[in-house]
């Protein structure tokens, strides 16, 4: 056992004492005094915080008359700091006696690291056993022998626990020649050591608790091996579904080739070209206009969208705005088709004019088809009806209030409508109503943006002229 050497007593709060610091230097140190002074207190404490204050050689946590005697005068917290060091490193020990928050802690005095748990742990006090360690003595040992207190050298020998370690001293002594081996001692850190470790049944030990932890890996690893087999099947049928849809569309491109040559052969060898309404309801606008920056919507079975640029150039990509938000009122349409809510085929195709028919007092046969179904409405629109010219006012506002969010992703000099929901008195009272509500809410927009509607003619088959002016893909 290295030599332990004491260099600093803390009694925060202990007996007489309140924040009293004693530094010790290497070597003899003595603490003299008048009776009274504290001198034996001082010696107890330093046995507390080694050992704290509890009956050595029982089963059950009990404590010695020392605990109550050495409580605080001022009846302030119960505490101290004991610093001590060997060759190797310092220890400061923490202590608090109060019977509410009794604690001990360790601490490497130089680096700040916690060590208690290097110590071992005593089940019947629930603590480190601080002084064991450090000083290689139990508390019964070291006050028989390192720390004899004033009137007690007479009993040292009558202590039954002192007289038993000694006589298993000197049996280890007579069997092993090494008088620090201590036979009991060896039992008693092993069933100390097995009481800390703990058992598959105690899930708050470290056995308990490793056990729990492997049973839950074991079924995580059972679960993960699932996964992994699934997660491979659904490689192999994605990668499968991708090859179909592969092929599917290589068949899809041949058969369209084929139908626009039987089509374009039937018509007597006219050029055929499928393209995007949308973009061909632009193309028409550019046709007639001569300018670019072009936003074309037709509104018709839905919503088509195209744009060319002020270069007079449709773009590379599909401008389908049929199925962008443009109402976000939890009220909005849904669309039966992709599950959308407030979408734009919804409010300017023939689909808003059926959906306001009955607000406006219009009864629509539901044997007809949506497009029949429109026709009623127009004809009504033309006879004056007023409900029905509310029905195409009601589109020109939405297309007034939409238009602001369209210009956050187009420089919009010209809005063409087509489509059939354009023709007749019902489009003019759209584009109308969309002027109206531009020049009274969004002036700024207003100045930018003319919105036209073309000819009757136009607005029927603008689209089929605009398309066959459309070059060979």
């Amino acid at each position: 056992m290295k030599t332990l050497e004491i260099t600093r007593l803390e009694l925060v709060g202990f007996g007489k004492f309140r924040e009293r610091t004693i530094d010790l230097t290497s070597g003899l140190n003595l603490i003299e005094g008048p009776n009274e002074a504290g001198k034996s207190t001082i010696q107890s404490f330093i046995t507390g915080m080694f050992y704290g204050f509890f009956q050595p050689g029982t089963k059950r946590r009990s404590y010695t008359p020392h605990r109550d005697k050495y409580r605080p005068w001022d009846q302030g917290s119960y505490r101290g700091v004991l610093v001590c060091k060997n060759e190797e490193r310092s220890w400061r020990i923490e202590r608090c006696f109060d019977k509410d928050n009794e604690t001990v802690n360790v601490y490497d005095d130089q680096t700040g690291d916690d060590l208690t748990l290097d110590f071992p742990y005593n089940p019947v006090t629930r603590q480190p056993q601080v002084g064991e360690k450090l000083l290689g003595l139990s508390k019964t040992a070291f006050n028989n022998t390192a720390n004899i207190a004033q009137m007690t050298c007479a009993s040292v020998s009558r202590e039954a626990d002192f007289s038993a370690e000694v006589n298993d001293k000197l049996l280890s002594v007579m069997k092993t020649a090494d008088a620090s081996l201590s036979l009991s001692a060896v039992i008693h850190e092993l069933d100390s050591r097995i009481e800390q470790i703990g058992s598959p049944k105690k899930s708050k030990t470290p056995y308990g608790q490793a056990c729990q932890l492997k049973k839950e890996l074991e079924e995580e690893l059972e679960e993960s091996g699932k996964n992994q087999k699934d997660y491979q099947q659904l490689c192999t049928q994605i990668d499968r579904l991708a090859e179909q849809t592969a092929q599917l569309q290589k068949e899809k491109e041949l058969l369209e080739t084929q139908i626009r040559q039987s089509a374009a052969k039937e018509l007597g060898d006219i050029p055929l070209e499928v393209a995007n309404d949308g973009d061909v309801t632009a193309l028409a606008g550019f046709m007639s206009t001569g300018k670019g920056d072009i936003l074309g919507i037709a509104m018709g079975t839905s919503e088509a969208v195209g744009y060319v640029n002020d270069e007079g150039n449709v773009l590379g990509w599909i401008n389908e705005l049929a199925f962008a938000p443009v109402d976000l009122s939890p009220a909005a349409m849904q669309d039966e088709w992709s599950g959308d809510f407030g979408v734009g085929c919804k409010y300017f195709s023939q689909d808003a004019v059926i959906k306001l028919a009955p607000a406006a007092g219009i009864e629509l046969d539901p044997e007809l088809s949506p497009a029949e179904k429109l026709k009623v409405v127009q004809g009504l629109a033309n006879e004056g009806h007023e409900g029905a010219l509310d029905i195409f006012r009601s589109i020109g506002v939405y297309l007034a209030h939409t238009l602001v969010l369209y210009s956050s992703f187009y420089e919009i000099e010209t809005l063409l409508v087509l489509g059939r929901v354009a023709s007749g008195v019902g489009g003019d009272l759209v584009i109308s109503e969309c002027n109206r509500v531009l020049a009274e809410e969004h002036p700024e927009l207003d100045a930018q943006i003319n919105v036209t509607l073309p000819g009757e003619m136009m607005r029927r088959v603008g689209q089929s002229v605009a398309a066959a002016s459309l070059p060979e893909a």
